[in-house]
């Protein structure tokens, strides 16, 4: 092919390849299609990556503006009924006057005083967004928003597309029985409504197509068959695993630290907040191998619970547990009683580099190396360790380790260290990625996070002998 004729692909290529200053993340596709669902999966992902993410709902805004008392059923819904399009139409603006708001910094954020300044980085915008016209509109005013604020934009529409009927059946069953919309409804009757709005929908939906020159993501049937278009940019290109990685399969995961060392003293007290200061090359000690045989029963006890809460029939075959370790020795021994399950040795579970300060506990730290202990304490997230890794650049080696966890569908057990525990526990706690480091990962103690509809039940069970 002549450069003239490939000039064109190149360009538009080339259109693409930056990272942008913001992204726009659109949500698109009927209701009960797990909308909010990947808005809220996708809101945490991004917070976790230590970005500013909100998403904007208009749902939840046409909820709180609407008159006291007043009843939006289906004939809301209805595309004939022009006043309820026109107040539709309303919100939907209004919504987006907020994201660009928040994405200038002109709102104050829940993030803090003063953080609103820098505005925000990514925007999740939470509605229908199921025709030509109203894609086209947003385009339109983030190109402008861009364009005004000296900025860019990159705006990329997530379509939700189901086409089994068993997960359009859960996704109803689901609305219905958790939508502030049913709350004061009797079932029957509002499923009856959310079919009745789902017609309304369908009669003006158009999916999206390559012809309107936007970047997409599609997610089919909210599983791992995803189609995409136009993601460029590192930000945007890690949500792509990421969503590949979704499943509504319902499965224990368990965070447990490496048992205790021989080299390690006795006082659990001492070391439950502080990482086990033992040579890399360490071994369990008697107490340890204890643990570590108490696991393997209470891992064996607890799939038992699983398999019989999820009622698998004879012919089913239920997903075996991961076990998930680090590569020292410590830590591949405390899964070593484990009577069965599919089983990884990873270096990217291996704890927190600390360079130079390696073997120091943090008061040997704040007195050897004064300075930077002192970088350590103003900021525990970004500071690197001489020679070392940041909390920051552990987020980024345990990516693809979340995902892993994340798309299992069955028992996930992850045998590891404080440091990398307390940054995987904070995706799973929705806490705030820049406290990480404050996280208490108890010792010889299993963490068990089951998946809900707003994120992860966490119960605690402590196994000290």
């Amino acid at each position: 092919m002549s450069r003239e004729t490939n000039c064109p692909l190149f360009s538009e290529r080339q259109r693409f390849t930056p990272t942008a200053d913001k992204l726009v993340l659109v949500m698109v596709g009927l209701p009960a299609r797990g909308k909010s669902f990947i808005a809220k999966k996708l809101w945490k992902f991004f917070c976790w990556k230590g970005l500013k993410c909100r998403v904007f709902n208009v749902g939840q805004l046409r909820r709180a503006t609407k008159a006291a008392g007043a009843r939006q059923d289906h004939s809301f819904f209805d595309m004939t009924n022009t006043s309820a399009s026109q107040e539709r139409e309303r919100l939907a603006r209004e919504a987006l006057v907020q994201v660009q708001q928040w994405l200038a910094g002109e709102e104050g954020d829940e993030g803090g005083e003063g953080e609103g300044v820098r505005g925000g980085d990514v925007a999740v915008f939470d509605a229908t967004n199921t025709t030509k016209a109203r894609r086209r509109v947003l385009r339109e005013t983030f190109r402008a928003f861009a364009e005004g604020h000296g900025t860019s934009v990159h705006v990329v529409f997530v379509e939700s597309i189901c086409t089994s009927e068993a997960v359009i059946r859960a996704n109803i069953k689901q609305k219905v029985t958790s939508s502030p919309d049913y709350c004061c409804m009797p079932e029957d009757e509002a499923v009856a409504d959310l079919k009745q709005r789902l017609k309304n929908y369908e009669a003006a939906y158009e999916a999206l197509e390559d012809e309107e020159e936007c970047s997409y993501i599609k997610l089919f049937d909210m599983q791992s068959k995803v189609h995409a278009k136009g993601i460029y940019g590192h930000v945007a290109k890690s949500i792509l695993p990421y969503m590949m990685s979704f499943h509504l399969e319902h499965r224990p995961i368990w965070l447990v630290r490496a048992g205790h060392c021989i080299e390690v003293r006795k006082d659990f007290r001492a070391i439950i907040k502080d990482p086990c200061v033992a040579p890399r090359s360490a071994h369990l000690s008697p107490l340890g191998l204890d643990f570590a045989y108490r696991l393997g029963v209470f891992v064996k006890q607890r799939t038992a619970v699983w398999i019989e809460n999820e009622d698998f029939t004879p012919k089913d075959d239920p997903t075996e547990c991961l076990v998930m370790t680090s590569t020292l020795p410590r830590a591949v021994q405390t899964a070593n009683f484990l009577s069965s399950g599919q089983r990884m040795q990873m270096a990217t579970l291996n704890p927190l580099d600390k360079g130079e300060c390696y073997g120091m506990t943090m008061s040997q730290m704040k007195e050897l190396m004064p300075e930077a202990y002192a970088a350590y304490e103003k900021d525990p997230w970004r500071t690197r360790f001489p020679g070392g890794e940041s909390y920051q650049d552990l987020m980024l080696r345990l990516e693809p380790v979340l995902i892993d966890i994340e798309q299992h569908t069955g028992p996930v057990l992850v045998v590891s260290h404080i440091s990398t525990l307390q940054v995987l526990y904070s995706y799973f706690l929705g806490a705030p990625i820049e406290s990480c480091p404050d996280l208490e990962i108890p010792f010889h103690s299993v963490l068990e996070l089951v998946p809900n509809q707003d994120g992860w039940i966490k119960t605690v069970f402590n196994m000290r002998a």
